[in-house]
């Protein structure tokens, strides 16, 4: 069906179930029809408001009822520069310039506390070494705020059994104390295994400059069950892997399984 488009007067063909009060032959006449046609009044969603003034520049625009405020401005560029004026220093109502002293007895130190932490905080200290010093004096027994607060049985659990595997020979990572020294030969060995993998993690395949921590270099059988570096230190029994995959084989190698863990 031929009919005439609102804005430039052409026709055009249009099915009847779409034409509707206005109708236009493209996008580009509909928005120039609203751009002169639906504005104030004449909007749909428009309320009665009011010609006001800018605080700053004085030029006067529109603003619905619901937005006027006790200072209104015609743009950001004006609320800005005016809040630079006249909200700064003493005149900001955020200012706060109340200094309080230290509540730890042995400390006189005088320093700033915004006010929502000197209305609702009772104490004030001026550093942490001097927040526990005053607890570990004041907040004992019945006046501890965790006085006769306990801890349900659930928790009390799992602390238990975290505790299996957290101390000395029960720890899954037990080495019988760190060893950090590999051998005379153990950086030349390093870089050897890293150019043989290709300087690729051999289990994820990631590469070095892919990957965010550098890769690392895994002894296949632990270096504490030799007595000889350099049998521990052989090219077939390292191999490259990046931080993650390390971590997740050692802890498989010891027998603990990482729940946190997807094995690909």
């Amino acid at each position: 069906m031929l009919i005439e488009c609102d804005w430039c007067k052409e026709e055009f063909n249009r099915r009847p179930s779409h034409i509707s009060n206005h109708n236009f032959c493209s996008i580009d006449c509909k928005k120039r029809w609203q751009e002169e046609n639906i504005k104030k009044e004449n909007h749909p969603s428009w309320k009665e408001g009011g010609d006001i003034k800018c605080d700053l520049c004085g030029k006067e625009f529109h603003k619905k009822p619901s937005h006027i405020k006790e200072n209104n401005f015609c743009s950001r560029e004006c609320k800005n520069k005016w809040m630079s004026e006249k909200m700064s220093g003493k005149s900001n109502p955020a200012y706060n310039s109340k200094k309080v002293e230290c509540d730890n007895p042995g400390c006189s130190d005088i320093f700033k506390v915004k006010k929502y932490k000197r209305e609702n905080q009772d104490h004030h200290f001026c550093s942490e070494e001097c927040y526990h010093k005053w607890t570990s004096e004041n907040w004992k027994g019945k006046d501890s705020p965790r006085y006769g607060k306990k801890m349900s049985e659930e928790v009390k659990k799992k602390i238990a059994e975290n505790r299996e595997y957290k101390t000395g020979k029960e720890h899954p990572r037990w080495k019988e104390g760190e060893i950090n020294y590999r051998g005379s030969n153990w950086e030349e060995q390093r870089k050897r295994v890293l150019k043989r993998d290709n300087q690729k993690c051999q289990r994820c395949k990631v590469r070095n400059e892919e990957s965010k921590f550098p890769l690392e270099v895994h002894h296949k059988i632990p270096f504490r069950e030799f007595e000889n570096y350099k049998e521990a230190n052989r090219l077939s029994n390292l191999i490259t892997l990046c931080k993650s995959c390390h971590k997740k084989v050692e802890l498989m190698e010891t027998g603990f399984t990482c729940h946190h863990s997807k094995e690909g």
